[in-house]
């Protein structure tokens, strides 16, 4: 896991990296290689288990039960996930969101 507190003009801010991916938990702030990013609340949450979680493959259950507390329709994940990667991933040259099949989801630091 790789957390950080970032000291900015007095203040310190909790952001989780991965590459040049960078999410502030205070602010809901998303930048890639220092491009915002807008993303919408599930979206965030998404983004934030995967961080926290980088590197590993994240059945679609946990995910499930972490980020809505509730089962929901296996098509509400896949377009959630599916609008999170184009967000991140748009007019980069490195992908960093994998769906492996059968298992559930990656998130790699291309670092």
């Amino acid at each position: 896991m790789d957390q950080s507190i970032v000291a900015s003009a007095g203040n310190a801010r909790q952001q989780i990296a991965a590459g040049g991916l960078v999410l502030d938990i205070d602010t809901h702030e998303v930048r890639r290689d220092g491009r915002k990013i807008s993303l919408e609340l599930r979206e965030f949450q998404l983004l934030e288990y995967l961080l926290r979680n980088k590197d590993q493959i994240v059945p679609r259950a946990e995910i499930l039960r972490e980020i809505w507390g509730k089962e929901i329709l296996n098509h509400t994940l896949d377009a959630r996930m599916s609008a999170l990667r184009k967000k991140i991933e748009h007019d980069f040259p490195v992908k960093m969101l994998y769906t492996i099949s059968g298992k559930g989801y990656l998130l790699v630091d291309p670092r």
